[in-house]
């Protein structure tokens, strides 16, 4: 079930920190863990696939036996390091996103994210696209 949209916009509006409103908030950033772990994996290919990390690595890893006991825990950093700063330049891109859009994008269309939040559901977008297909 959908709950009333207009009544919904207006609690929010009158009070933003009321408990009864927190699954919203939590719903906008549940939207973007997927965005978040997209970035993470981008982040962490690119700096894996960085040719001076590779030919380092080649460089140093015997191809029929394993390596020195001396330089297996820098190669296992240097393999496990793209994990981590592909996490941190993830993390980042998502917040320079966010404040991007909350600080630069959206004072464009001067009116607050409720304000545009209400207009989209007064649009009822979905039924209109659909309204052909329900007849």
């Amino acid at each position: 079930m959908i709950p009333p949209l207009g009544e919904l916009f207006c609690g929010i509006r009158k009070n933003p920190g009321a408990p009864e409103y927190g699954f919203v908030y939590l719903m906008l950033l549940s939207t973007m863990i997927p965005s978040l772990v997209n970035l993470v994996i981008g982040g962490m290919s690119w700096f894996r696939g960085l040719p001076p990390i590779n030919n380092l690595l080649l460089r140093s890893m015997p191809a029929r036996q394993a390596p020195p006991c001396a330089d297996r825990t820098w190669m296992a950093c240097v393999l496990s390091g793209p994990i981590v700063l592909g996490g941190i330049l993830g993390i980042a891109a998502q917040f320079a996103l966010v404040y991007v859009m909350f600080w630069h994008v959206f004072p464009l269309f001067h009116d607050s994210l409720l304000g545009l939040a209400r207009r989209v559901a007064a649009a009822d977008i979905p039924l209109w696209l659909l309204a052909p297909f329900l007849r």
